[in-house]
C-alpha cells in the first residue's frame, strides 16, 4: 500500500466569524479604512468596483482580528465604499 505525504506550500491566518464564510487564500486589495465605520468600509485609495468585489467575499480586519462577508456589489457612484456584514471596523483608521 502507498503512503501519501503531503507538502503544504502557504498557510493562511484564519480569523474566527460568524459573519463569514471560509476564505478563499488569496488577496485581491489589501489597504487601510480612511473613513470607515461599523458595517461600511471606505477606502479612497482603491476602486473596488475595478478589483472585482462582490458579495460574498471576504474582508479581514488584521487589527482586531476579525472578518466579515461583503453583503453590497460596490457601486460606480462609490467605488472606495464596501457595504459588509458584521460591525468588524471600529475607526477610520483599521
Amino acid at each position: 500500500m502507498a503512503n501519501v505525504m503531503l507538502f503544504p506550500k502557504r498557510a493562511l491566518t484564519v480569523y474566527k466569524s460568524d459573519d463569514a464564510n471560509i476564505p478563499f487564500p488569496a488577496v485581491t486589495v489589501s489597504g487601510t479604512g480612511d473613513g470607515s465605520a461599523g458595517s461600511t468600509l471606505i477606502d479612497t485609495t482603491q476602486n473596488f468596483v475595478g478589483k472585482g468585489i462582490f458579495p460574498g467575499d471576504i474582508v479581514y480586519n488584521t487589527t482586531t482580528g476579525t472578518s466579515a462577508t461583503v453583503i453590497k456589489e460596490p457601486v460606480i457612484s462609490a467605488p472606495a465604499t464596501l457595504e459588509i456584514k458584521g460591525a468588524i471596523i471600529l475607526s477610520a483608521t483599521e
